[in-house]
């Protein structure tokens, strides 16, 4: 029997149990099995029928949960997990051969947030509310055509372009479906991105803000006037957005509110980069938040990953200043949903730069 099916045996008792706190680090083990190449046991099961059912493996793992007693979160199963990553890991590859033959040096996609650390272990397959898949593309300058064939994106490009180039926008929020999964896209500028990663994060004593220009809103807020073509006014809601989950190197959150400002075309929020808290802490920002976590780059790797590491040496000193204690693996938004292993890693990667 190869270890993966041990641990799949293991995994299966402790849910059984309701031993969450055990469940939960054998599920990251298998999670972090298949990553590496293994669980072929596993993933050949998926798509088997089983004998009497109209139904393969792989469907029935997906629906019946792992007894999870997590308050307030929903989490998906193991099954779930695996057959949601294979899908989302499908639509990714669809992106990438959009976006990436048109890159060029300093210009790379890639995967952030869940899309990235959960793969295996916290992605969803649920009806109408699946994992979103979400990216990031540093290009050099804006060129519309990059977005030619996604729905709205190459005009959407077109407007970011200027206010881009008027010095009002740092990076397009773009947004769609893709087969029924939402889909982000940050286009971020290469200089921007480049900039970010060299503050001097050690000497930081204000907000760092990036300016983040949208052609559709995100949540509610505020009343604004917006000219339709005709000349005429009419009242709409400003879409206000709140960016929890914001911590300091003691996991400690913080929150920041943006209300955007409209303007022709789409609306234009300040979002933050980097933050300092009330007794002056360093805080990790949304735009730095999105690379602090190992995602998954394609197109100059060397350009993207050579700039966090400026930055992750410049904010481990910041941390050891500090005096509290802090270290890289409290830092990031959803620590808590996060697989040990990748927290350990980040601690680890604090330690070595700190030693």
């Amino acid at each position: 029997m190869e270890r993966f099916q041990e641990k799949y045996y293991e995994y299966r008792l402790l849910r059984r149990a309701g031993d969450d706190e055990n469940r939960l680090r054998v599920k990251a083990d298998l999670a972090r099995e298949i990553q590496e190449g293994r669980g072929t046991w596993y993933l050949g099961r998926l798509g088997r029928r089983i004998p009497g059912f109209d139904q393969t493996f792989g469907e029935i793992a997906e629906a019946v949960d792992d007894g999870q007693g997590v308050p307030n979160r929903y989490e998906p199963s193991f099954g779930e997990a695996v057959v949601g990553t294979l899908a989302l890991d499908k639509d990714y590859e669809k992106v990438k051969g959009l976006i990436l033959p048109k890159l060029g040096v300093k210009e790379a996609i890639t995967r952030v947030g869940s899309a990235s650390w959960a793969r295996f272990y916290d992605v969803r397959t649920t009806p109408g509310d699946p994992s979103d898949l979400d990216t990031e593309v540093m290009i050099s300058e804006v060129r519309p055509e990059l977005g030619e064939d996604l729905p709205g994106c190459e005009e959407g490009l077109e407007v970011f372009r200027y206010y881009q180039e008027k010095g009002m926008a740092d990076y397009f929020s773009y947004s769609t479906q893709i087969d029924g999964r939402p889909l982000s896209i940050h286009w971020m500028m290469s200089d921007v991105f480049e900039s970010n990663c060299r503050l001097d994060i050690e000497s930081l004593d204000r907000e760092v803000m990036a300016r983040e220009f949208r052609t559709k809103p995100k949540s509610k807020a505020a009343e604004y006037l917006q000219r339709d073509g005709n000349g005429n006014y009419h009242i709409f809601k400003a879409q206000a957005t709140v960016y929890d989950g914001r911590r300091d190197g003691l996991g400690r959150e913080h929150i920041y509110s943006a209300v955007p400002e409209y303007q022709p075309g789409g609306q234009i929020t300040q979002t933050p980069t980097m933050m300092i808290g009330e007794h002056g802490q360093i805080v990790l920002g949304l735009t730095m938040d999105k690379h602090f976590a190992y995602p998954m780059v394609d197109g100059d790797v060397e350009f993207v990953e050579s700039n966090i590491a400026v930055f992750k040496q410049s904010l481990a000193r910041r941390l050891v200043a500090e005096g509290e204690g802090g270290t890289f693996a409290d830092m990031p938004s959803r620590r808590d949903r996060m697989p040990y292993f990748l927290r350990e890693r980040l601690h680890e990667e604090f330690l070595y730069l700190t030693q």
